[in-house]
């Protein structure tokens, strides 16, 4: 009977051991709770009422949710993104191509202009290089990037004389080849008495006038040949007669969707051309005239001084109505905030044209002159720009005209201070003028001939400032 107590009692610390074990690993569980109903077995504790819970779910022995939560979802509460397969690559996805898609070994993708896939022999003959040419430019693509890879007057001649007996030109080539000589002409001017004669370079304009009569160049491109025209009147004096008017006619339809370099360049060869009081010219101008004011706001410098040196070019007020009111309202506004490099060659163009259209406006001219006036400002003007203000502040619409006292001391103005009366700041600005030109050597005859702009017959003359000439500053500031 004792050893039969004492087997029970060795058994009895052992089960309570037992016990506090399966307390502690039931209790690990937030979920789980025990029943003493004679087995310790976990069962899960109702969390959403009416829906059954069993100890086998495999989500409720991790303490998330369980298969029933998502068998009862309804379909509003789901929260979930739907499994979606992989986007395979193909080629209805812009850009892509499957024969260029990166690959571990293969091809790398590269942004290097592709090579020509067939290369040319170098031992041709001349025959046979000039036979091989006349194929390649039968592509447009092609013949338009041989004009534009031309180096030279003659080398550009040959190409389109080539070009125009083997097939037709189209709007695109022949504003390509027209911008190209225009570019040409500031680099290799003054052409050759056979290029100036050359019958090809008139049978283009003809046909270009053809092409502009048929409607066929866009703004951007009648504005690009106007331009292009205009800079090649030195050396074709007949190319305004030819083109001018055919490429004026279509102007006011066009101006509803033209850009502000488009206007500035349409505008400036057509006063540059000097057309005369054409029909179709006046028109342009005026359409030009009643559109610009509208978007004055997204015109830069250079566009403003263009658009006025036409303007100034044509020497009628009548056409511009509106137009100079507007340029002398963004003059004003604009002139004290603009970079130095605008201002030294946009105002002056500028203050001649309105110069040369007779038309003082005081305002204008006084904010012109307080820009430019500060010595730092001054030694960066051009020479050309530095003889056109000259030219303009002597004109006889200025009031100034004929002032010829030299000032030993030029103040700078005080900009928190209010500065000089407009009429003090006026007679120092032309005193110190006069002093620098006489400083950087500007001539009579430089002066007089400021209204042909910085391009043109001058444009070699005015090519540099004054530091950048041939001879050094002290040599020059010396002789």
């Amino acid at each position: 009977m004792a050893s039969h107590r004492r087997g029970l009692g060795c058994f009895s610390p052992l089960a309570g051991w037992l016990g506090v074990a399966a307390l502690a690993w039931a209790t690990r569980s937030r979920s789980l709770s025990f029943t003493l109903s004679g087995t310790f077995g976990p069962v899960l504790c109702p969390r959403h009422g009416g829906v059954a819970r069993h100890a086998e779910d495999p989500f409720a022995q991790r303490g998330g949710i369980s298969a029933a939560d998502l068998r009862d979802r309804r379909p509003e509460e789901e929260s979930f993104v739907p499994y979606r397969e992989p986007r395979q690559r193909s080629g209805q996805r812009p850009g892509f191509k499957e024969s260029s898609a990166l690959s571990r070994g293969g091809p790398r993708r590269t942004f290097k202009a592709r090579a020509e896939e067939e290369e040319e022999p170098a031992n041709l003959t001349k025959e046979e290089r000039e036979q091989r040419f006349r194929e390649q430019i039968k592509s447009p693509v092609t013949l338009t990037t041989f004009i534009k890879r031309t180096g030279s007057p003659e080398e550009f001649m040959w190409v389109m004389w080539t070009a125009m007996d083997e097939t037709m030109l189209n709007h695109i080539h022949l504003v390509a080849a027209f911008t190209k000589l225009a570019a040409l002409k500031k680099k290799a001017a003054p052409f050759s008495d056979r290029i100036r004669k050359s019958p090809t370079l008139v049978e283009m304009a003809k046909q270009a006038a053809r092409v502009a009569d048929r409607r066929e160049f866009r703004p951007r491109e009648t504005a690009s040949m106007l331009m292009a025209a205009a800079s090649l009147r030195t050396e074709l004096p007949w190319i305004g007669e030819i083109l001018g008017v055919p490429l004026a006619k279509w102007v006011p339809e066009h101006a509803a969707t033209m850009t502000p370099q488009s206007f500035a360049h349409t505008v400036y060869g057509l006063g540059v051309l000097n057309l005369g009081d054409e029909k179709e010219v006046v028109e342009a101008i005026r359409a030009c005239a009643q559109a610009i004011p509208l978007q004055l706001g997204r015109f830069s410098g250079m566009d403003i001084a263009q658009v006025a040196w036409g303007l100034g070019a044509r020497e009628s007020r009548e056409e511009a109505g509106e137009l100079l009111d507007a340029i002398e309202k963004w003059v004003i506004r604009e002139a004290k905030p603009m970079s130095v490099r605008s201002a030294v060659v946009d105002l002056p163009m500028i203050a001649v044209a309105f110069a040369r259209l007779g038309d003082w406006r005081p305002k204008m001219m006084d904010a012109i002159a307080r820009r430019l006036y500060h010595r730092p400002t001054m030694q960066e003007l051009r020479l050309w720009s530095l003889a056109a203000l000259v030219w303009v502040w002597t004109h006889p619409s200025s009031p100034w005209q004929g002032q010829s006292e030299m000032h030993a001391e030029f103040p700078e103005l005080a900009p928190g201070k209010g500065g000089f009366e407009e009429a003090e700041l006026a007679r120092l600005f032309l005193g110190r003028l006069k002093k620098q030109a006489n400083r950087r050597k500007v001539t009579e005859e430089d002066i007089e001939r400021a209204p042909m702009g910085p391009k043109g017959e001058t444009s070699q003359v005015w090519s540099g400032n004054f530091w950048k000439s041939s001879k050094p500053p002290m040599e020059r500031l010396v002789a």
